[in-house]
């Protein structure tokens, strides 16, 4: 693989990245106002607990997605992820 082409999936991942967490931190946050914005659907008290599970669970994914700077031991990202 080219060096830029491993520049360019790197910045590509990153953005899912924060992408990831930018959505699980609105879920987390306002999970009313979210769903609305994907689905124009009012949501009970149950999903509004559901959206923020799974708002955890997407930080949770951003992190593990995150790239790394440097080569780190195999698994950390994984450990951050499930840590979180």
């Amino acid at each position: 693989m080219s060096e830029t082409a491993f520049i360019t999936l790197r910045r590509l991942l990153a953005f899912c990245a924060v992408v990831e967490i930018g959505t699980g931190i609105a879920l987390m946050i306002a999970p009313e106002m979210v769903a609305a914005l994907l689905v124009r659907a009012q949501i009970t008290e149950l999903a509004t607990l559901l959206g923020r599970c799974m708002g955890i669970a997407l930080i949770a994914l951003g992190l593990a997605c995150w790239p790394q700077r440097q080569v780190e031991q195999p698994g950390s990202a994984a450990f951050r992820a499930m840590f979180t």
